[in-house]
């Protein structure tokens, strides 16, 4: 699936590839490392982005366009830098939250070799 339909990010930014799957509370992502390989912070934004595919369909589908704002970032964990050319595998849960909080716990791999995990905490504002 093209996570252009489920995230509102758009190139240079959109830093997912492809979207596996996505339902309302876990989503699956690929992402193809540029050239210029990714940063801790880039790789955090490939996991927030992970965690706005979750639902995203669903509320699309049902006419409502929220966008959510990050808000809170904890146990951020990057074990290296990614490289060139590898192939990110990312994983994201909602594991919690109420109303208009989420709450997620997203991992990321290259290969079986976890490279990344954080727990993300998200508001959805709906315009």
């Amino acid at each position: 699936m093209d996570p252009r339909a489920l995230v509102p990010h758009r190139e240079p930014f959109l830093l997912l590839d492809r979207v596996l799957s996505a339902d309302a509370t876990r989503a699956v992502a690929e992402a193809l490392v540029p050239a210029a390989g990714l940063s801790a912070t880039l790789l955090l934004e490939c996991l927030a982005q992970t965690c706005a595919c979750v639902g995203t369909l669903a509320r699309a589908r049902a006419g409502a366009a929220p966008r959510g704002l990050l808000v809170s970032v904890r146990d951020f964990r990057a074990a290296r830098p990614i490289g060139p050319g590898e192939k990110l595998h990312l994983e994201a849960e909602r594991v919690g939250g109420m109303g208009e909080a989420a709450l997620f716990q997203a991992r990321a791999h290259v290969g079986d070799e976890p490279v990344a995990s954080a727990q993300l905490g998200f508001v959805l504002v709906i315009d």
